[in-house]
Order: structure tokens, then sequence, then C-alpha cells
């Protein structure tokens, strides 16, 4: 975005009007650009090439190709006018700053912990160190250089050696770590032994780096465009899913922001926006009936019912049930009242079968045998009872290992095919 601005500021004589930029290819413009490159002969009609100084070391160089006439589909037809559809959207962002923290939070620790224990070169385990660069692979950081705020580079890959560990060979054939070569450098860090990230310039040279991440800062405003934990899902659903006047107060706070009277794009295309909501009319349709066991109904209040007293409709028969616990703090007297409490709820609801005793196994959270886990969870049943189960019950670490649950439906669902229930 700041790029295809400052190419419109600093060529005023070819962007006689401002076009509108989508933020991935497209520019949209209320003229023709008419575009002639200085050293070629001739007019380009159709592609300009331009060289853009964005305060780096060298300009950027941006290529623009004319395309045919194209409807922005942000912009709906309506009877008689036009609709611009606002609305209010939610995104996982990376957080700024220190990007210790950062993987100390993925991690499930405090950021405040001391990080030595965990972010060293002997700190991670193999699995771990590959969810870390998973999960960081791709981020922008911008390094310290000589005490002062350095380019931009994006994280390519994390080294399996600390600073004082990780070797490599100067110019004048001696070998050295990359710690004291930082130092000599006048760079400081706190400690050696933290592990490193292989970064790469954000520009066409494609050279890389080693560097502390004492000495990088993650840079605001980047989307997290991977997969959320089911932790994070359901504090992005809450967060995302305000009350309808919150809603509707956000939205007419977002025009303010957008400021589409004052907006110099808007006025080279000679478009007026009114700031006024359009309403229309509408009604509440009735609510369905919920048919539970023994043909008792509830008819649900403002989306919400009470299940109290109530058996389901028609519930699955449990032929076994087994137990892994991942969480290394459950104890026995934990494990009494889980069984306790599932046989008492199983009869409850009208389910049949939950075995007052199931077996259980303990198992380490870390590695990702899970598989082989459920596999052996559900022999020990099936030696024991005979029959293989078809529910096996699943205690979740609280910290930590938030990939344990993917992990654990995939490992059950479908490579074993039985159902898990996870709980923590």
């Amino acid at each position: 975005m700041e790029i295809i601005r400052k190419l419109q500021e600093q060529y005023p004589t070819v962007f006689t009007k401002r076009g509108c930029y989508d933020g991935r290819k497209n520019l949209y413009s209320p003229v023709k650009y008419s575009f002639k490159n200085k050293g070629q002969s001739g007019s380009f009609k159709n592609t300009g090439q331009f060289e853009v100084n964005d305060g780096g070391r060298n300009p950027r160089c941006v290529r623009i190709q004319l395309a045919a006439r194209i409807n922005p589909a942000s912009v709906r037809p309506a009877i008689g006018k036009m609709l611009i559809n606002v609305d209010i959207s939610s995104a996982a962002f990376y957080k700024s700053g220190s990007p210790i923290k950062l993987c100390l939070e993925y991690l499930g620790r405090s950021p405040e912990e001391d990080p030595s224990q965990f972010l060293s070169g002997s700190g991670l385990n193999a699995r771990t160190r590959r969810d870390l660069l998973k999960f960081i692979r791709g981020l922008n950081v911008r390094t310290q250089r000589n005490g002062e705020a350095g380019r931009v580079r994006a994280i390519k890959d994390i080294s399996e050696k600390g600073a004082d560990n990780l070797m490599f060979t100067t110019e004048d054939g001696r070998t050295i770590s990359v710690a004291p070569r930082l130092r000599t450098g006048k760079l400081s860090f706190a400690s050696s032994g933290f592990i490193i990230l292989l970064t790469r310039w954000v520009s066409k040279l494609g050279k890389t780096a080693w560097v502390p991440m004492e000495l990088c800062d993650v840079v605001q405003g980047q989307f997290y465009r991977k997969t959320l934990t089911p932790d994070q899902t359901k504090h992005m659903v809450e967060f995302s899913t305000p009350k309808p006047e919150d809603r509707l107060r956000n939205i007419r706070n977002g025009l303010q922001y957008l400021g589409y009277g004052n907006s110099p794009y808007l006025q080279d295309f000679g478009i007026n926006v009114d700031p006024n909501l359009i309403t229309i009319k509408g009604r509440i349709l009735p609510t369905p009936t919920l048919l539970y066991g023994q043909n008792v109904t509830i008819q649900p209040r403002d989306g919400r019912w009470n299940m109290r007293h109530k058996t389901l409709y028609k519930p699955e028969k449990i032929t076994g049930c087994a137990i892994i616990v991942y969480d290394q703090r459950f104890r026995s007297s934990q494990e009494e009242h889980l069984k306790k409490s599932l046989l008492d709820t199983t009869r409850k609801l009208g389910i049949q079968g939950m075995p007052p005793d199931p077996p259980v196994l303990q198992k380490d959270p870390k590695g990702d045998a899970y598989w082989k886990h459920l596999q052996e969870v559900a022999m020990v049943h099936k030696t024991a009872k005979g029959n293989m189960p078809n529910l096996i019950i699943v205690v979740l670490p609280d910290l930590g290992y938030e990939d344990i649950y993917v992990r654990v439906k995939n490992a059950g669902n479908v490579k074993l095919g039985v159902a898990t229930l996870c709980l923590k």
C-alpha cells in the first residue's frame, strides 16, 4: 500500500488522478494513464515501469500494465442507486515487539519467564522446534544494526544450535561462532545461547544472515494466516460476535474513520457517498421447536434453552470406553471423579453402555505418537473386555501443546476410526 502511494506521489504527471489500490495486484483508475519510460523510445500505451524511492538503500522497481475496464465488486448495484457494503471484520495478527516473548507465549509459557530454559539451542526438541518454525516462518522482523533499527527481513529458518555453538568460516579463513562475530560488530544481546533466526533481505538480492532473537523486533500489523488452535478459535469467535447495537456503533465509527467525504480518490472518481445507513423492513422468523427423548419439546428463547432433566432423542450406545490422560498433574482422586462424572452424565442423557471403570493410560504429551497411544489404549480395552472401544476420552494438558487436540482427532476419527472426546 505504501509503495503504491509513494509511486503516485513521485510521478504526479503520470498519475494525474489517484488510483485506488486493492492491496493485491489491481490499481483502479478513473482515467487512462499514459506511460513513457525514460531511456527508451516511443510510448508504451499498456505498460509502465517506475523506480520508487521508499527510503531504502536501493529504489524499488514497480511495473504497471493497463487492463480492461473492471466493475469493482465492493460497490453493489441497487434500484435507482449504488450501495457500498460496510461491515466490521476480525482477523488474527502476530503480536508486535519482542520475538522472544511471542515464541514463549506460543510455547504456552509466560512472556516474562526466563527464555534460556525454552529457547536455547538445547532447550527445544526437534518436534517443538519444527512447530515453532512453522509458526514464525515468513514473519517480518526489523533487525538492530549498531544500536539502530535496520531493514525489515523475513524469517526463513531457526538454527538447531545457539549463537555460541553455530560456527562459520570468516573471510580470513578463521572458524568462529556467531556470538563473538556479532559482539565484535558492537551488537549486544543478553545470552549467546538463544536460538537465532535465519532471515532473508526483503529485496531482490536474496542474501541471508544469522541474527539472534534479541536483536529483532516483530513488525506491527502482520496477519496470522495459519490455522488457529481450538482455544484461539474459541476466543476469536467470542471477540468477533458483538451485540447488534455494538456492531452498529462500530460500523458508524468505521464510516467516520473511512472518511469517504474527504477522500481525494473518490473526489477524483467524482463519487459522493451518503453517510446515512439505509433501512429496510424485516421480520423475526418463528423459533423452531426442539424434540428430545420421551417426546419432550423445548421452545428456545433468544437462542437459548435448558437441557436439565432432558434425555437425547436417539442416543448412540457406548460399546466400550477407554481414557488417556496427557495432563501430568492429573491425580488418582481426579481420575475417580472423572469416571463417576462420565457415568452419571451419560445416564442422565439416556446414553447406555458407559462402563463404571474404563481403563486409563497416563502418557507424556511431548512427541507426536498420539496415534500409537490411542491404538495402545484400544488394545488394552480389547484385552480386558474382549472388544474394541467406540469412544476414547482424552484429558488434555491445561497449558501448552495446543496442537494436541487436532492431532488426537486425526488419530482417532481418521486413522483408528474411533470417536474421541477431549477434556481439560
